[in-house]
């Protein structure tokens, strides 16, 4: 697994490519309309680096499901052999109390008296035994992450397809536990993983995409100016792509030590008492 992210809102990216490139919005050369698909297309190139990740569990009802409309890629796939829900009702006793004198000749006799509430309170307890990781038909490789280990089972009867957003089940009911990735957005667009690397890499998108909307509506006596401007964005966009790239991948402390470790048993078999 690669290391978690924060995720930031793309709204001061947006802001900044737009006072840059005011002139253009501001005599309707190019519109904003597309934004949130272009940043959402450049971090579909991350694929799951730059998402966030989510879990799930899928009630199957005539051998189908509905996946979460936010999904994008899924990890895997495990089916809940065994579910039990346990049911139980905590009863609440409140107490209220007074004290009552009456008075007969001496004023001595006093009762005390109590009025009771009962209140119940219902509960549940889920446990799911037994997960068995279900095989992913080939035909859903597009819906799937590259780490899905259930691509590379084989002959197994329990298998699921991807069709959009529903999944179809082998078996004709059951509870099935996703794990999945998505690309979490607000009112303007994808959420970006705060990292300088990956935010440079989306405003180079914007300009890459917003100059090839121009040169393709440019006019002739600015198509030069255009031209220059697109091939230096198209430069910048490849470097910083392969920057994001390699800073999502950097390693946890974690991931450090356990390599450290591996490295280490490597040459276990060879060490002489």
């Amino acid at each position: 697994m690669y290391k978690n992210f924060n995720f930031i809102s793309s709204e001061i990216i947006i802001a900044e490519v737009k006072q840059r490139m005011h002139s253009y919005f501001d005599s309707g050369a190019i519109k904003e309309i597309l934004i949130p698909t272009y940043i959402h297309n450049a971090l579909r190139r991350l694929r799951v680096l730059g998402m966030e990740y989510k879990e799930d569990v899928l009630p199957v009802e005539n051998y189908k499901a509905k996946l979460p409309n936010e999904l994008m890629y899924l990890k895997d796939a495990w089916l809940c052999d065994k579910v039990y829900q346990i049911s139980k009702d905590l009863t609440t006793n409140q107490y209220e109390y007074y004290k009552k004198i009456y008075c007969n000749d001496s004023c001595s006799n006093e009762y005390e008296t109590f009025s009771q509430t009962t209140q119940t309170i219902p509960s549940w307890v889920e446990k799911n035994l037994n997960p068995k990781l279900l095989r992913v038909h080939y035909t859903s490789k597009a819906y799937c992450s590259n780490d899905c280990k259930g691509l590379d089972l084989r002959g197994d009867d329990y298998t699921v397809t991807i069709n959009k957003k529903t999944i179809t089940a082998t078996f004709e009911t059951g509870e099935i536990y996703i794990q999945y990735y998505v690309s979490p957005t607000d009112e303007f667009g994808p959420l970006i993983p705060e990292t300088i690397e990956v935010e440079d890499y989306v405003k180079n998108t914007l300009y890459l995409r917003f100059y090839e909307d121009l040169y393709n509506n440019v006019s002739d006596e600015s198509i030069n100016i255009i031209t220059n401007k697109l091939g230096y964005y198209k430069q910048e966009h490849r470097l910083s792509y392969e920057s994001a790239l390699n800073s999502l991948k950097e390693e946890s402390k974690q991931q450090t030590r356990d390599n450290i470790r591996k490295q280490k048993r490597r040459f276990i078999y060879f060490q002489i008492n």
